[in-house]
């Protein structure tokens, strides 16, 4: 009586071992056999949910027997002893078995939550960038009507002050008055034509390797005199041997000159600080940090939102950034922002170095130079 119910449950474990054994095989066939009817797909399930039945059966079954031997059968004491042993040998490796597979059970569903949440997280950005995308869209289309408008008046004053400029029956004093309308109107017709294509309605002029210092370097002496007397510094720290990269001048320089505006601005609100600017070489890249000790960024997600602002009503509209942002992206590059744990903020841009500019020891390139920043007060 009792070799049946034992013979039974070797039965059923060597039947839960050759259905998993099956049902591996089927998984790899059906894996490569995707987009099959759904009879298929279901076949499987239903098989290993019969494989593990049996497993979890045979495993209960190990305490029913035991009790049997114990109390019901009629066996001398010591076949009923030897075969309670075996009951209780067999509860170990069999227990411990039914728990490795739930523990690695366990840590595949753990990785899956994990891949899943990593999923969303990138649907999540994917989806802020799709619309970041949009806004940008539709202010392009405002912005490139602007510009037209903006555009041909401009083209006049153009022309009328170079007609000025050039004739001679005009005095010294009043051709250099209309000499300088004449660079002012240059420089504005200039901005219009980035902002034209920023819009993408006209194609963007050839770019070609600039010096990513010389720009650095020449955004921040455009605040050089408007500091003068304010407790605010700015200090630029320019890695040795950081390669040129392909890009327009223009346009890096648009937007090193905002992002330096806001800083001051920030710097101001706080009473005073320091903005420093590093350039450094760091795998493949040319990476310029703008990092301030103001108050830091009230929501850093925000910052590049078209029509965002923290300013007062009159002295920013909130489409700083948002250009910056497609311009920096129409160079191939990236451009995000982010709160030190020190305080203030840091704007970190990215772009792509000239393959033929790389320098031959990285090891010159990756550090900046700190013993002799330059220093404009």
């Amino acid at each position: 009586m009792y070799d049946l119910p034992l013979l039974i449950s070797f039965l059923w474990m060597g039947t839960a071992g050759i259905l998993a054994s099956q049902n591996r095989a089927e998984d790899t066939k059906l894996a490569s056999q995707a987009g099959n009817d759904s009879s298929a797909n279901h076949k499987p399930a239903k098989e290993t949910i019969w494989a593990s039945s049996l497993a979890r059966a045979a495993l209960l079954s190990l305490p029913f027997i035991g009790f049997w031997a114990l109390e019901i059968s009629q066996a001398p004491p010591e076949v009923r002893q030897f075969r309670i042993l075996v009951t209780l040998g067999a509860v170990l490796p069999l227990g411990s078995l039914a728990f490795l597979r739930h523990e690695l059970l366990d840590r595949e569903r753990l990785r899956l939550l994990r891949a899943s949440q990593e999923s969303i997280d990138n649907l999540k950005r994917l989806q802020m960038q799709f619309v970041q995308s949009e806004k940008l869209a539709s202010i392009g289309q405002l912005v490139g009507g602007a510009a037209h408008e903006i555009n041909n008046p401009l083209t006049a004053i153009l022309g009328y002050s170079e007609l000025l400029a050039e004739d001679l029956s005009l005095g010294e004093k009043t051709r250099g008055l209309a000499e300088k309308i004449r660079e002012q109107a240059r420089r504005t017709k200039t901005l219009v034509n980035n902002l034209l294509s920023f819009a993408r309605q006209v194609p963007s002029e050839q770019r070609s390797p600039v010096d990513i210092n010389t720009i650095v370097n020449t955004s921040a002496q455009f605040r050089r005199f408007d500091l003068r007397g304010k407790n605010i510094r700015i200090e630029v720290q320019t890695g040795a041997g950081v390669p040129e990269v392909r890009a327009d001048m223009n346009q890096l320089l648009q937007v090193f000159s905002n992002i330096i505006n806001n800083a001051v601005y920030a710097m101001q609100e706080a009473g005073g600080g320091t903005l420093t600017v590093r350039t450094l070489f760091e795998k493949g890249n040319v990476v310029i940090l703008f990092s301030d000790t103001g108050p830091g960024l009230r929501d850093p997600r925000l910052v590049f939102d078209p029509f965002y602002t923290t300013k007062p009503v009159g002295k920013g509209t909130g489409l700083g950034l948002s250009i910056c942002y497609g311009l920096i992206q129409d160079q191939g590059g990236q451009i995000s922002c982010y709160n030190r744990p020190e305080g203030g903020a840091t704007f970190r841009i990215e772009l792509p170095a000239v393959p033929s500019a790389f320098p031959f020891s990285p090891r010159s390139v990756v550090s900046p130079s700190r013993n002799n920043p330059a220093k404009i007060a």
